[in-house]
């Protein structure tokens, strides 16, 4: 890999990357597209492609981890169902009259 693409690689890697994890849209296409000549380098092709499918997976299992953290907060209630004591409806029915 040359200096040049070696360097377009680097910086491209670490702006995809900051660019997914801050939730903006970045697709390795539109660096490769951006810099051709990291395009035309087999191994930064994948190497940047790599990046992103990592990144995204990191992601993913960070969201999945936050619902499991969240989702593992509320209490699981089996059979019937059940309100419990401490929450009562505090305006009875509506009376006519």
């Amino acid at each position: 890999t040359a200096p040049r693409t070696s360097s377009a690689l680097r910086e491209s890697c670490a702006d995809l990357i900051r660019r997914l994890r801050h939730g903006e849209s970045a697709r390795a296409e539109q660096y490769l597209a951006q810099f051709p000549y990291v395009a035309n380098d087999a191994e930064a092709v994948v190497e940047l492609i790599y990046t992103e499918f990592a990144t995204r997976e990191e992601l993913v299992q960070a969201f999945s981890d936050y619902q499991a953290g969240r989702l593992g907060r509320i209490p699981v209630i089996t059979g019937a169902h059940h309100t419990p004591d401490h929450i009562v409806e505090s305006n009875p029915e509506p009376t006519d009259g």
